[in-house]
């Protein structure tokens, strides 16, 4: 019996080279989750899809699978938004490879449950273009913290140690939480004074706010390491990062 062909949104997180011209595509498909895909003879000059099935882009894709299966092959795609430059740009190259290692990792198999992590990394992936790219950075991994059910313990003065902060995407501050016991690394309190100035917070006001410039480098390095404490893997491309 023919396999139907499916069709879906999805971000290409990797390549790898196949057999016989062909690659194997990482993606995260919405609604769907992650799946692998062979790409025919890409490798070949000829090959009308290569262009555009590169890491960062979103595709418009058709594709068959066994019923159930995360292997398929990519039968049909288009652009739906195209984010090869951001390969001429160091430091958007290095982020962009942080959040779809990030996606490929956290992410499972037709893992359904989270669809929202394919609308804020897309979105992330754009405003690498347009925005300050650190600040971009720093709030897709603050996101991708609160979206995973961490929290950051803010290292404050002896009196109110144990006060444990959440970051609400919603309301975009960083808000009380009740202490939960876990034995979290913390963020200084200049590093929180510095999120703070970057979110915006209307809530909460204080002078030394008026002297932080937009997010430095190093605090996202903070955030990468409190990353890979909770959910223990290192990135290969932080250390694309650390190295600058």
């Amino acid at each position: 019996m023919n396999k139907p062909l499916e069709h879906g949104q999805a971000i290409v997180l990797r390549l790898q080279d196949y057999k016989d011209n062909a690659v194997l595509i990482t993606v995260l498909v919405k609604h769907i989750g992650q799946l692998r895909l062979i790409g025919k003879g890409q490798l070949k000059p000829t090959s009308k899809l290569a262009p555009i099935c590169q890491p960062f882009n979103t595709l418009l894709i058709g594709y068959i699978r066994a019923h159930d299966s995360s292997l398929g092959q990519l039968i049909q795609a288009s652009c739906l938004d195209s984010r090869v430059d951001l390969t001429f740009d160091l430091y958007q190259s290095i982020y962009g490879q942080i959040i779809t290692e990030l996606i490929e990792k956290i992410t499972f198999d037709m893992d359904y449950a989270h669809v929202d992590l394919y609308d804020f990394t897309n979105d992330a992936l754009n405003d690498l273009f347009e925005d300050n790219i650190h600040d971009v950075m720093m709030f897709y991994l603050l996101h991708l913290m609160d979206a995973l059910g961490y929290r950051i313990d803010i290292d404050l003065p002896d009196e109110n140690r144990n006060i444990l902060y959440r970051f609400n995407i919603e309301a975009g501050r960083i808000e009380p939480f009740v202490e939960d016991g876990s034995n979290h690394p913390t963020l200084s309190l200049m590093q929180l004074y510095t999120i703070m100035a970057f979110l915006n917070a209307s809530s909460y006001h204080d002078p030394l706010l008026d002297e932080f410039d937009p997010i430095d480098p190093a605090l996202i390095m903070d955030m990468l390491h409190f990353i890979h404490y909770h959910l223990g893997f290192e990135l290969k491309s932080a250390r694309l990062l650390q190295s600058l």
